[in-house]
């Protein structure tokens, strides 16, 4: 028995120096020290509160989208020959000759158009439009943390402030360039065939006929008069919100991306490659050919090679772009600036005193009124703090000003648990109980009030993680790791090592208590 509880022990003891080394090294780290950075262990984020860092704030260009929509929708009227289109803009199509039955018509192409008679405008109806708002932005909010994420940025606050406008912020960095160069790219990709007459011109403003139009060929090396520009086919042949997968591989010795398609893309991939063998098929990025290479046999695999005039940074760029998914359109930056972290620091140190000062305080209390068991109940507390600051390291959770408050917060909740046990086991101490059942009567019988406790407070700590702002919700995590931590050093830590001390010194154990 005694072997069994001292493999325990020794378990607990080496878990509490881990996560003390990792929390001392964490400590250090913040604090600057020379070298520190070399040593390989989990490194703590501190949020934008504490260390400073960038603020970006950024709005959707609504209305190049909308204008988007509106062509696509206009491609298909002419298709369909049910109108004449006059103009188009952000407002809607334009049309100045229709169809017999061309409202029916028009909604079986788009159920939220709506025509004026009056002014022979097709739009969106605005309940539709506010649709397209809402989604613009969320899809953006998505594709720009999987975009940041993927440069190494860990924790960012990425969020909605206002109907249009996305903020940005990054903890502990200070140079913009990276992340509004990932911004500036929509990576919108798709393909599109060539006319096989006139495939490409140096006349930007040549015009075959409605079918086609001209868009120019990336390359950062042209000559302004001698630039390339690709005659390709309006309607797309492949689209690129098909794509599965985009890394970086090297084809010739130059840097290129591979891409990978879904089943469904795969299967658009190998029918226009098959019905088109011969052809040229435009890889076409944000509205520049990267690449019109020709079709000479059906591509069956669902993979295709982009390779261009690109840098080692355009290429590592692209890849992350295509692999987080296009952006619905561009953005425009509103605001830009640095935040300084010399507050932080303040806080933090502020932060550190305020917990010293309430652990000595705990301490102190614990002593006097528990004695030897208020000492362990003590390093019990300091396990939590360990064990807490190792987690927040360990998963890559930042650290925030709130989530500060929610660590002091803990570990003054954290021995309520402490007095529960202990109290119970003076009433059992009351009949002169054994030492090593009293231990186990103490735990046992408070175990149910602080499970119930612990339990309660999680859940409604749950709502403010789910329903709460940025700053709310780093104060409900920290909440429930200590809560979770204080649970096991209550009933498993301090148990453990009091029975432990308990069977070997073989002591009465009423000499804990006053």
């Amino acid at each position: 028995m005694l072997d069994k509880l001292r493999l325990k022990f020794w378990c607990v003891i080496a878990l509490f120096i881990t996560s003390g080394v990792i929390f001392i090294l964490n400590i250090l780290y913040i604090k600057g020290v020379q070298n520190i950075s070399n040593i390989p262990f989990p490194k703590i984020n501190l949020g934008l509160d504490l260390v400073g860092g960038v603020h970006l704030a950024f709005k959707p260009d609504f209305n190049i989208y909308i204008a988007e929509k509106y062509q696509k929708i206009a491609n298909d009227i002419e298709n369909l020959q049910i109108a004449s289109i006059d103009n188009i803009s952000e407002y809607g199509i334009q049309i100045i000759h229709k169809a017999i039955n061309f409202s029916e018509k028009l909604k079986k192409i788009d159920n939220s158009l709506i025509f004026n008679e009056k002014t022979g405008l097709i739009s969106f109806t605005q309940q539709h439009l506010n649709k397209i708002n809402d989604d613009i932005v969320n899809q953006s909010i998505e594709v720009i943390r999987n975009r940041v994420d993927a440069v190494g940025t860990k924790e960012i606050n990425l969020y909605r402030s206002q109907a249009d406008l996305i903020i940005l912020q990054i903890p502990n960095k200070k140079d913009t360039t990276d992340i509004k160069q990932l911004l500036s790219s929509v990576a919108k990709l798709n393909f599109h065939l060539l006319n096989p007459a006139n495939p490409f011109t140096h006349n930007p403003n040549l015009i075959i006929n409605s079918r086609y139009k001209t868009i120019p060929y990336y390359s950062s090396s042209q000559d302004a008069k001698q630039k390339l520009y690709y005659v390709i086919d309006k309607n797309i042949a492949v689209n690129g919100e098909n794509l599965s997968d985009a890394r970086i591989s090297f084809e010739n010795i130059s840097p290129s991306v591979t891409i990978s398609f879904n089943s469904k893309g795969a299967k658009e991939f190998a029918k226009i490659t098959a019905q088109n063998t011969g052809r040229q098929l435009a890889i076409v990025l944000d509205d520049k050919v990267i690449s019109a290479p020709n079709i000479n046999e059906p591509i069956l695999s669902g993979n295709a090679v982009i390779s261009g005039q690109f840098t080692p940074q355009e290429i590592k760029y692209l890849a992350i772009s295509l692999k987080s998914g296009a952006l619905p359109t561009k953005f425009t930056i509103v605001e830009e600036k640095i935040i300084d972290s010399s507050l932080g620091k303040d806080a933090i140190y502020k932060s550190a005193m305020s917990m010293i000062c309430g652990f000595l305080l705990i301490l102190v209390i614990m002593l006097l009124c528990y004695k030897k068991m208020g000492i362990l109940a003590s390093f019990g507390l300091l396990l939590n703090l360990f064990l807490t600051i190792s987690t927040f390291a360990i998963f890559g959770i930042t650290l925030t000003m709130p989530g500060m408050a929610g660590l002091l917060l803990t570990l003054a909740m954290a021995v309520d648990a402490n007095v529960l046990i202990y109290e119970k086991m003076r009433e059992f101490d009351k009949n002169k109980t054994i030492k090593i059942t009293l231990i186990q009567n103490g735990f046992s019988g408070a175990i149910s009030a602080i499970t119930d406790s612990n339990i309660t407070t999680i859940f409604a700590t749950c709502m403010l993680l789910f329903f709460g702002s940025v700053f709310v919700k780093g104060f409900a995590i920290s909440l429930i790791i200590g809560i979770i931590f204080s649970f096991f050093t209550a009933v498993s830590f301090i148990k453990i090592v009091a029975e432990y001390f308990a069977r070997k010194s073989n002591q009465n154990i009423e000499k804990n208590f006053v």
